[in-house]
């Protein structure tokens, strides 16, 4: 398993309070990526992010996906810290920063703030070429080479 240890300091303006503490994270595995959606789908009482008032809001299917991360992603904690005792989302917030970037550092191409604002960076390798009209999915690459889809398509 590779690890890393950081070390987080912050002060949360809104709470008027200074918190660190040292972490050792881990580098996550497909076992584990799967887990982090299986918990964050639990604490959203099993309902997806929904429109028109349906569903649980986006805020909080955040706030969920980044302590389900934190809990699969988190081998040691500082003595006392606990997730069900954090109250400032700053001091959350840059432990989840810190995990999002060890495990970006493995991946090429991919930028941590895209991690944490929800959007993904994929590089092409081989004769990819970007798919069309994606229907909002981002910059995805086609699966099937461009001259191979010319003879597919109507």
């Amino acid at each position: 398993m590779q690890t890393k240890v950081i070390n987080v300091e912050v002060f949360d303006d809104e709470l008027q309070e200074r918190f660190s503490g040292q972490f050792t994270v881990k580098r996550l595995s497909i076992k584990d990526t799967n887990m982090i959606g299986t918990l964050r789908t639990q604490l959203n009482g099993n309902m997806h992010v929904g429109e028109n008032g349906m569903g649980v809001d986006e805020a909080t299917n955040g706030y969920n996906h980044m302590l389900a991360t934190l809990q699969v992603a988190l081998v040691t904690v500082p003595q006392g810290f606990s997730l069900e005792e954090l109250y400032s989302l700053t001091y959350a917030a840059a432990i989840f920063k810190e995990v999002t970037m060890f495990n970006d550092s493995f991946r090429r191409g991919r930028k941590s703030s895209e991690v944490v604002q929800g959007q993904s960076s994929q590089s092409q390798t081989g004769s990819s070429t970007p798919a069309q009209g994606t229907s909002g999915l981002g910059n995805t690459t086609a699966v099937v080479p461009g001259e191979i889809q010319l003879t597919l398509d109507p």
